[in-house]
């Protein structure tokens, strides 16, 4: 998490990336996402949010780019785990 491990923004989106990597991996094989891996992911996403609604100065281009990019495929993640055939997944 960004505010535990004190993480530059690019590090922190890389590796947000790299869960997300993971979880659309397992999408593309018609595999569940874990229920662990989506808990990850959507902290991941709730601290990305957090950072775009926190300041109010015009954010750098390439970096709101990449936040928004990775809350669409959190976003797209969690509609895949929701809909997941015969699975609880716990998903809202």
């Amino acid at each position: 998490m960004l505010s535990s491990r004190v993480l530059c923004l690019d590090h922190f989106l890389d590796q947000a990336f790299d869960h997300a990597s993971a979880a659309l991996a397992a999408s593309d094989q018609s595999l569940p996402v874990e229920p662990r891996t989506l808990d990850c992911l959507l902290d991941d996403a709730q601290i990305a949010a957090q950072f775009l609604s926190s300041r109010n100065e015009p954010r750098e281009v390439p970096a709101r780019d990449r936040i928004l990019e990775f809350l669409l495929c959190v976003a797209n993640l969690h509609e895949y785990a929701a809909r997941w055939p015969g699975r609880d997944s716990g998903v809202n």
